[in-house]
């Protein structure tokens, strides 16, 4: 299963870091090795090069809960450095919101999927 991280609007060097620190806490919790997407570097930009998306490749259905539980962990973490993400989910054609959702929720609509839809998508804004 493939599993993206997607940063929407434009990314500050704030949310760079913040997405690092997330690829960190996943590849610690979930035992898997992330792909980071960087923003193209501009002439004279001195930020550019920023991490704007994350892409976990292999990753196990039984390893789902564990990535909802790092990414309510770390949007709590965020809030308490006072700044805001929204996370969702989408999951086929269905978006749902990480606050105060249950792992097994996203599991069960996975599992209702067909193998080659099974992909999960994140969306992480600022807010």
């Amino acid at each position: 299963m493939k599993t993206e991280i997607r940063l929407l609007g434009n990314a500050t060097a704030e949310d760079s870091f913040a997405l690092s620190e997330l690829s960190n806490l996943l590849e610690d919790e979930c035992d898997t090795s992330i792909e980071q997407e960087h923003q193209e570097s501009q002439d004279g930009v001195k930020d550019g090069g920023l991490v704007i998306a994350l892409t976990i490749v292999g990753l196990a259905m039984t390893a789902v809960s564990t990535v909802v539980s790092v990414l309510s962990y770390w949007e709590s973490r965020q809030k308490e450095k006072e700044i805001k993400y929204s996370v969702a989910i989408v999951v086929g054609n269905k978006t749902i919101t990480i606050d105060n959702i249950q792992p097994s929720y996203i599991e069960a609509e996975l599992a209702a999927l067909k193998p080659e839809e099974q992909n999960i998508e994140v969306q992480v804004s600022r807010q």
